[in-house]
């Protein structure tokens, strides 16, 4: 017998057709694990961190791409003090290119933001980032034309993902800012 349909409102409450079903009951520990993770302060807006192996990669860290301070990375020991090692062209916007070094805690700026980017590479979903930044209480940004989510049928995507076309890609910023914050809380 398949499991009735799933839906999870705003306050990430869950309603199943049959409470009874080890699917629902699943989805709901999954939902209520570490609530700490979606109430935390995120003082990043965005946040990427990959190769530039695609144009819309570039195009990105060209636009918001940071450098990062070695020394003062070795000085830094948890997310928050983490930031203070990138030099940014807009504070509360973090791209930066290739993988974060272990110290610079990779997961930690993740939790530190609002929303995470994930872009076509080699592909959407061919990367760990985009399950990643779900993890972590991020709100993935998809910068793509061609996306087709996994578990479609069951989920919204529209109601916990934003998607971007490549072409608004040097609008991201800008229309991400304009999500109103009863859109974007986790």
């Amino acid at each position: 017998v398949a499991p009735g349909p799933i839906s999870v409102d705003a306050d990430a409450s869950l309603s199943v057709s049959d409470p009874t079903d080890e699917t629902a009951q699943a989805t709901r520990v999954v939902l209520e694990h570490d609530r700490e993770i979606l109430t935390r302060d995120r003082p990043l807006l965005l946040f990427s961190a990959a190769s530039n192996v695609s144009c819309v990669r570039r195009q990105l860290a060209e636009l918001w791409g940071c450098s990062l301070d070695a020394n003062r990375l070795l000085e830094t020991a948890s997310a928050p003090n983490t930031l203070s090692a990138f030099s940014c062209p807009v504070s509360d916007v973090l791209v930066h290119d290739g993988v974060v070094p272990a110290s610079a805690d990779y997961f930690g700026l993740l939790k530190s933001s609002r929303f995470c980017i994930n872009t076509a590479g080699s592909h959407v979903t061919a990367t760990n980032r985009l399950y990643e930044s779900m993890q972590s209480g991020c709100i993935p940004v998809l910068v793509t034309d061609d996306f087709h989510p996994p578990f479609s049928d069951l989920l919204d995507w529209r109601r916990f993902a934003v998607f971007v076309r490549t072409a608004d890609a040097p609008r991201l910023v800008s229309l991400v800012r304009a999500i109103p914050p009863s859109r974007n809380s986790t």
